[in-house]
């Protein structure tokens, strides 16, 4: 497993570079020919739209958004349930003759989330990924949005697995942030699967917010993780605006937390505490004092 992420660690700077070029390149493409794909050749001339700009946040098409590198314990939870979907005989046990465990599994070390306001962005963007073949290679695709099977609540992104490949020639190599000689007996191949999922930029906000309320379900003692991972006030009893409202990484922007002193906040307290023992002592018909 340490393994497994000291390579996702130093595959990250690549990962983060080829996800922002194409990115990058959708967001400054002036017309859809500019995205460098023939719609007809795809066989999808049907569907060729114009971009719609009036959709654009802070003047841009798609927001990109990278997750953190997965963190250990989450990573031993998922590796253990594919080792027993594998013992199940659920998913292949070998592969080219190498045996495969739970650890072999997980693809989602590295990460990102593309967010827009329109739809046809996410359509648009998939065929830009299709046709990256010297970067991307497809493994695998989840369309949350269309799967009647799901809840409503689960059907709100498109998650993409998806084969980072070792540049292609020796100049690509030096603008990838990869160390070491370029290869040329890599070129091209597969070097590490990522995880990419398009969804839309409310979907996107509505799901970081639920995150909070997800870790106190997902709690095996629900009542000590809230005292020591409050979801309304910080450690300093101040009213906690949610990261995703307070530094909204869909524009960029960052809005000031609310600013109260811990001792304002800490007498409010203490005069609810105040007012609750009036209250029941005049219920009790007790001296509050």
């Amino acid at each position: 497993m340490r393994l497994a992420r000291d390579h996702a660690q130093e595959m990250w700077p690549y990962f983060e570079s080829a996800v922002k070029n194409i990115v990058d390149k959708f967001n400054h493409a002036r017309s859809i020919d500019g995205l460098g794909f023939s719609f007809s050749d795809l066989g999808v001339g049907d569907f060729k739209l114009p971009f719609h700009n009036i959709f654009m946040r802070n003047g841009k098409r798609l927001s990109l958004i990278f997750g953190p590198l997965k963190k250990f314990a989450r990573v031993s939870v998922k590796a253990a349930e594919y080792d027993d979907e594998i013992d199940r005989g659920e998913k292949k046990h070998d592969f080219s003759g190498r045996r495969l465990i739970g650890i072999d599994y997980v693809l989602d070390w590295l990460r990102c989330t593309i967010a827009t306001e329109d739809p046809y962005n996410l359509f648009l963007f998939f065929l830009l990924l299709q046709n990256t073949s010297d970067v991307f290679q497809i493994q695998r695709v989840k369309n949350k949005f269309f799967n009647s099977e799901l809840p409503p609540h689960i059907q709100t992104n498109v998650l993409m697995n998806v084969l980072l490949l070792y540049p292609k020639d020796e100049n690509a190599f030096k603008a990838s942030c990869l160390r070491g000689e370029f290869d040329a007996e890599w070129a091209r191949k597969p070097i590490v699967s990522v995880e990419i999922q398009l969804t839309l930029s409310d979907f996107f906000i509505i799901k970081e917010l639920e995150h909070d309320f997800y870790n106190v379900l997902r709690s095996t003692e629900p009542e000590s993780f809230l005292l020591s991972n409050p979801l309304f006030v910080d450690d300093m009893m101040r009213p906690k605006v949610p990261w995703v409202l307070r530094k909204n990484p869909l524009d960029d922007t960052e809005i000031d937390a609310p600013k109260e002193s811990a001792e304002r906040a800490a007498s409010k307290v203490k005069a609810k505490m105040d007012g609750a023992k009036e209250l029941d002592a005049a219920i009790n018909g007790d001296d509050p004092k």
